[in-house]
């Protein structure tokens, strides 16, 4: 990488950082690189005055050997970015400034360093021992340095949109075999009759969206047709379109299932491709009131076409099996000559499918989940049809068969590899009062147990392999790794957001790797909740979970991430990202690996049977917020520790209107 000239930083619309080079008409950005391992640049994030006190360090010490350190514009700023010359260099300077963090909390914020003696003075004078864990909480510096790429953008983009996303007008310059397009495929009169005929229907609400099903109902849980619910029979005003658009669209199929989609301005549609084992050969959509851009992609490749006010897109051929169809969630669509198209009212989407009564014999049998691909996991299939508004708590099918059955089937395996006592957890568990009920929600193989024996330890877990295990260690004579048989305890299959025991009957918890194998907020919240509530008032619960702060960043590109992003499925404004399938491999010399065969997949290069089990990774203070959500807690202390975020709460004392 070159020196580069002077850059000058700003805000887009989309809230994206970029940064313009004077002069040649290219502009850049840093963005989340596609993969998890090391790059040649660095994002530094975190609260002020922390951030700023990091930032002027760098700065005065050289940069790190960075060939370039972007400014805090404003005072309130929480990140910054550094360009290196070469991977190494980058991979170096995240170690020092993560060291710089650690020394931070090491210094126990003297009054020297980072507050004056008056301020000190006051803490000290304060009434209660809560406002002074207030106190050293918000004075706690939480730095977090995160790999970043830099895009190469066209001048003229004012929302930093990448030159792929700009869509074509004309699909044949898409170059996607079946894709077809066709401009004023009805007229405007026609136009508002659908749009009247419509809007007399009922809507069923979805998170940000609303639609209606005729024919058959689509399921957003399993991308499948839900041939329980009753739907209306499509229209007779719709059943002359749909002869119309099998003529378009040359489609040989029969259509018989229409989903309307009403898009208010700004949202969009997660990327996905139609089931091929639920719909048939074409899909057809019929844009109304307002034109969007679609974004086309497959293996890392993108292209962009716009779809304007009654215009027919018809997918089919490759255009159907293998690419996968997005709509960006933004409020303006940029065409290829830079001219924008501002959204301006609501989108109503007529997609028309065939109801497949058959297995798919494409001729793309890696992307169909009748031959060798698989449907991949939904958000809302996560959340147990969140998607519809629903606040249910209920195991998501993803939890089911990518937490559950995957434990219950490596967990000899899983439990030979799982006894080292981390040294904060076993911290925690002495500072528990003497002879003191602990709860442990996901024991696992229960390697908690006996670390002292005058605790009572309740132990539970969901996988009845794994809490079969950990019956083990109650039984007399039972010694492993150094933990001998602990009496005093016992462990049963349970739920951990619904545990067996009265409330406020426990004095502290622990549930260490537990949260992130719980798919929603709701139900990571539903967690914590459950946790406070057997607790007694003042007793302490530990949770932890896998952070996005991985030591080593590289092992990211061996797991699976589940879709993208999608705003429509946030919660409270907090994000649903960083969600992957990590893969577990049981040796073909393990006893039990031949009985396996039938329910994991076969890894002849590692020669060993791989199952796949769904984690959330957790970004600083995501832990904390949960406890936020809670209500019923309050967040003692938060820290990183190999590789974890962990958190101790605390219950509160009821409080009477």
């Amino acid at each position: 990488m070159g020196r580069r000239k002077k850059y000058y930083h700003r805000w887009d619309s989309e809230g994206s950082i970029g940064k313009k080079r004077e002069g040649n008409g290219e502009e850049w950005a840093y963005v989340k690189p596609m993969h998890g391992g090391p790059t040649m640049h660095l994002m530094v994030t975190g609260p002020q005055p922390w951030l700023t006190r990091i930032h002027d360090i760098v700065k005065a010490d050289g940069g790190l050997n960075a060939v370039y350190i972007s400014d805090l514009m404003k005072p309130d700023d929480v990140h910054f970015f550094a360009s290196f010359d070469s991977e190494k260099d980058s991979v170096d300077a995240k170690g020092v400034l993560e060291g710089m963090n650690q020394g931070l909390i090491a210094s126990s914020f003297s009054a020297e360093t980072f507050h004056d003696a008056s301020r000190e003075e006051e803490c000290e004078s304060m009434a209660t021992q809560g406002q002074r864990k207030k106190e050293k909480k918000a004075r706690m510096p939480r730095i977090a340095v995160h790999y970043a790429e830099v895009e190469v953008r066209q001048q003229g983009s004012r929302d930093g949109e990448p030159d792929i996303c700009r869509a074509e007008i004309d699909p044949d310059a898409c170059d996607i075999l079946g894709l077809i397009v066709v401009h004023d495929f009805i007229t405007v009169e026609e136009e508002q009759e659908l749009l009247d005929l419509i809007d007399g229907g009922v809507w069923d609400r979805l998170a940000r969206r609303r639609v209606q099903h005729y024919g058959a109902k689509f399921s957003y849980a399993t991308r499948t047709v839900d041939t329980s619910s009753k739907v209306p029979r499509i229209p007779e005003q719709m059943s002359c379109l749909l002869d119309r658009i099998t003529a378009q669209g040359n489609i040989s199929d029969t259509l018989d299932q229409i989903t309307v989609n009403e898009y208010p301005v700004g949202v969009g549609l997660s990327p996905h491709v139609d089931t091929h084992s639920a719909f048939g050969d074409a899909i057809a959509s019929l844009s109304l009131s307002e034109g969007v851009t679609m974004v086309f992609r497959r293996d890392g490749e993108q292209r962009a076409v716009y779809l304007p006010q009654r215009s027919l897109l018809v997918m089919g051929g490759e255009s159907r099996w293998a690419w996968e169809h997005y709509i960006p969630h933004r409020k303006s669509d940029v065409l290829v000559d830079g001219h924008r198209i501002q959204r301006q009212k609501r989108r109503v989407s007529l997609t028309c499918r065939s109801i497949r009564h058959g297995p798919c014999q494409c001729p793309f049998p890696e992307y169909c989940d009748s031959q060798l691909g698989e449907i991949p996991p939904t958000r809302i299939g996560m959340n147990h049809d969140k998607a519809e508004d629903t606040a249910s708590v209920a195991e998501p099918v993803i939890e089911k068969g990518h937490v559950q059955q995957v434990y219950n089937a490596i967990a000899p395996h899983f439990s030979a590899t799982r006894f080292a006592i981390w040294p904060r957890v076993r911290g925690f568990i002495e500072s528990i009062q003497y002879g003191g009920i602990v709860a442990d929600v996901g024991c696992g193989n229960g390697k908690y147990f006996g670390i002292r024996q005058d605790l009572f330890v309740c132990g539970s877990d969901i996988s009845d392999g794994l809490a079969s295990l950990a019956s083990k260690r109650i039984a007399p004579n039972h010694t492993s790794h150094g933990i001998v048989a602990c009496p005093k305890a016992d462990v049963c299959i349970a739920d951990g957001l619904h545990t067996p025991y009265r409330d406020a009957s426990c004095d502290a918890a622990l549930s260490i790797a537990v949260i992130h194998h719980l798919s929603s907020v709701q139900r990571r919240v539903a967690l914590i909740d459950e946790i406070t509530r057997i607790l007694r008032v003042g007793g302490r619960a530990i949770i932890t979970a896998w952070a996005t702060e991985q030591e080593n960043m590289k092992k990211l590109a061996k797991w699976e991430p589940i879709d993208a992003p999608d705003p429509e499925h946030d919660i409270d404004g907090y994000t649903t990202a960083n969600d992957y399938l990590v893969p577990w491999h049981v040796p073909m010399h393990r006893i039990e690996a031949s009985s396996l065969r039938e329910t994991g997949e076969i890894d002849r290069e590692r020669n060993s049977i791989k199952f796949k089990r769904y984690y959330h990774l957790f970004a600083p203070g995501e832990l904390d917020r949960l406890v936020e959500l809670s209500k019923q807690s309050t967040l003692v202390d938060a820290f990183y520790d190999r590789d974890n975020w962990c958190i101790v709460i605390e219950k509160k004392p009821p409080t009477y209107a």
